[in-house]
């Protein structure tokens, strides 16, 4: 298992809303494919539904980069 960390502090929508404490906390298997996710954070309902769908679908990490996102959104943390 593998486990990927991001601070919303990168992100621009979070920044713009001085909303930067939070962080994503992903958990993958050795082929990258999302086994669970924990996000803290004031707006975790705009991307609670991305990675559930993901989890749901067995999805790898490599492709929620390709996935596409309104800017500025806190979704583009999936890059």
């Amino acid at each position: 298992m593998k486990s990927i960390k991001c601070d919303l502090a990168v992100i621009d929508r979070a920044l713009t809303q001085n909303q930067t404490l939070g962080k994503i906390k992903v958990i993958t298997n050795k082929r990258g494919k999302i086994l669970g996710v924990t996000i803290l954070g004031s707006y975790v309902s705009e991307l609670l539904f991305l990675w559930i769908s993901a989890i749901q679908e067995g999805k790898s990490i490599r492709s929620m980069t390709n996935v596409i996102v309104p800017y500025p959104t806190l979704s583009e943390i999936n890059k």
